[in-house]
C-alpha cells in the first residue's frame, strides 16, 4: 500500500496542484511522502467540512488508481493536526523511535510546496511551529540519545573501541538485506576502507560501488582477515565461516591491535570461541538486541515526556493564527475604512463645486463617515462575517 501511495520527488509538483485542484475549499497543499508513510497536509477556506475527507479520498483513489481498504487512513484536524506533525517531525511517531532522517524530510516536503506554489501562510504557520517543537524535543530530551538500531549500535560500539571510525578498515561478510544496512551506515561514516566478502565473488561485487570498497571471496579471508578492525557478518551459513584458529593468526599479524566482530548470523558466522581471544571484542545479535531493548525503553521514557512540550505546540499554532488573523483584520479594516473616506470626499467635494454650504457640506460628510466607519465593524463583530471588509479591501487593491 505504502508503495502505491508513494510520491518520488519529480512527481510532487503535479500531485500537489492536483490535490489543490480537487475542491474548491482546499487552498494550500503539502505531501510528506517517506518509506513508512504518505501524508496529505491541506489548509480549507471556511465552510462545510463534512465532504472534505470524502473528496481527499476519492481524489487518492482517482489519482493513484487505488482504494484504500478500511482503517489504512487516519484524518486528523487543526490542533490535533499540528500536534501530529510535531510528533511525526520529533522521531516520536516513526518506526524507529526517535530516528533524526525524518526533521529534514518534513523540512524537504514544505520546502517542495513552497516551489512548486502551493503553500499559504497557514501550512507555513504549521510547519514552522511544528519544527520549532520537534528542535526542543531533541534538545531537552534523551529521545535520539539511545541507540536502536544494529547499525547504530555498532556505530557507537566502534567509536568506544576506536579513536577514529573514518580511519577504520571494515569487513563485511554476506550480501543480504541486513549486510545492505551495515554497508550504508559505513558508507555513511566515510570509513577508510570497505570490503565485501561472500561465497559467490560476484554478489558482492554488484554492491562494490567506489574506489575505497573491493569485494572478496570467502576463500581469501584466510589471508586478508588481519587487515580489517571492524568485522560484520550475517549469512544463510549452517556452521562458522570464521573460526578461532583464523582470528588467533589475524591478531598476531595485527600485533595485539584489537578487533571488532559483530556476528549478526543465526545460526553463528563466528566461532564463538573466538570471543576468547585477547583484543577481540566479539558481539552476537542477541547482544545487540538487549543494547536495543534498553535504548528502546530509555527512548519510550523520554517520548512520554517529550508530550508535554509537542502539546505546546497546538496551542502556540492556534494563539499564531488568530493573532494573524486578527492582523489581517485590522488590516482589511483600514483598507475599507480608506474606500469609504474617499468615496464620501467625492461626494463633499462635488457638493461644494456644485455651490452648496460649506458648513452644510462638511456636517453631512462627517455625519456620513460617522455612520459608514461604525456600520462595518459593528455589523463584523455582530455577525462574524467579514465579508463586506474583504469586499472593500478587493475593490480597493483594483
Amino acid at each position: 500500500m505504502r508503495e502505491r501511495l508513494a510520491f518520488p520527488d519529480h512527481a510532487l509538483s503535479a500531485a500537489l496542484h492536483s490535490l489543490r485542484g480537487s475542491l474548491e475549499q482546499i487552498t494550500e497543499t503539502v505531501i510528506l511522502s517517506t518509506c513508512n508513510r504518505a501524508e496529505f497536509y491541506v489548509a480549507l477556506a471556511d465552510g462545510e467540512l463534512t465532504h472534505v475527507v470524502r473528496a481527499l479520498r476519492e481524489w487518492l483513489e482517482v489519482y493513484r488508481n487505488t482504494s484504500l481498504p478500511k482503517g489504512a487512513d487516519y484524518i486528523l484536524w487543526d490542533e490535533d493536526a499540528v500536534m501530529h506533525l510535531a510528533r511525526v517531525a520529533s522521531g516520536i511517531d516513526s518506526q524507529v523511535l526517535g530516528e533524526t532522517q525524518i526533521m529534514g524530510q518534513v523540512k524537504d516536503a514544505w520546502s517542495s510546496a513552497r516551489e512548486a506554489g502551493s503553500l499559504g501562510a497557514k501550512l507555513e504557520l504549521m510547519c514552522e511551529v511544528a519544527l520549532s517543537a520537534a528542535k526542543r524535543v531533541r534538545n531537552e530530551t534523551a529521545i535520539g540519545q539511545s541507540r536502536v538500531s544494529y547499525a547504530s549500535v555498532c556505530m557507537d560500539l566502534a567509536s568506544r573501541l576506536f579513536s577514529n571510525i573514518e580511519n577504520t578498515r571494515v569487513l563485511l561478510i554476506g550480501v543480504g538485506p541486513m549486510i545492505e544496512l551495515f554497508l550504508g551506515a559505513m558508507r555513511t561514516r566515510g570509513v577508510a576502507q570497505l570490503a565485501l566478502a561472500n561465497r559467490t565473488l560476484s554478489s558482492a561485487e554488484s554492491l562494490v560501488k567506489a574506489e575505497n570498497e573491493v569485494a572478496l571471496s570467502l576463500e581469501a579471508l584466510h589471508t586478508r582477515l588481519q587487515d580489517f578492525d571492524i568485522v560484520i557478518s550475517s549469512t544463510a551459513s549452517r556452521l562458522p565461516i570464521v573460526t578461532r584458529s583464523m582470528f588467533e593468526s589475524a591478531i598476531k599479524a595485527r600485533r595485539r591491535r584489537p578487533m571488532l566482530v559483530v556476528d549478526m548470523a543465526l545460526p553463528r558466522d563466528i566461532d564463538p570461541e573466538a570471543g576468547q581471544i585477547s583484543d577481540i571484542f566479539l558481539y552476537a545479535i542477541d547482544d545487540l538486541t538487549s543494547i536495543i531493548d534498553e535504548g528502546v525503553q530509555n527512548r519510550g521514557e523520554a517520548a512520554a515526556e517529550a508530550e508535554t512540550r509537542l502539546r505546546d505546540a497546538a496551542d502556540q499554532f492556534q494563539s499564531k493564527l488568530l493573532a494573524r488573523q486578527r492582523s489581517d483584520l485590522v488590516r482589511a479594516y483600514r483598507d475599507s475604512m480608506e474606500v469609504i473616506q474617499e468615496a464620501e470626499l467625492a461626494k463633499a467635494l462635488a457638493e461644494l463645486n456644485r455651490g452648496g454650504d460649506a458648513k452644510e457640506v462638511i456636517r453631512r460628510f462627517a455625519s456620513r463617515l460617522s455612520a459608514q466607519l461604525m456600520h462595518l465593524p459593528t455589523e463584523t463583530l455582530r455577525t462574524g462575517d467579514l465579508t463586506p471588509l474583504e469586499k472593500n479591501h478587493r475593490k480597493r487593491e483594483k
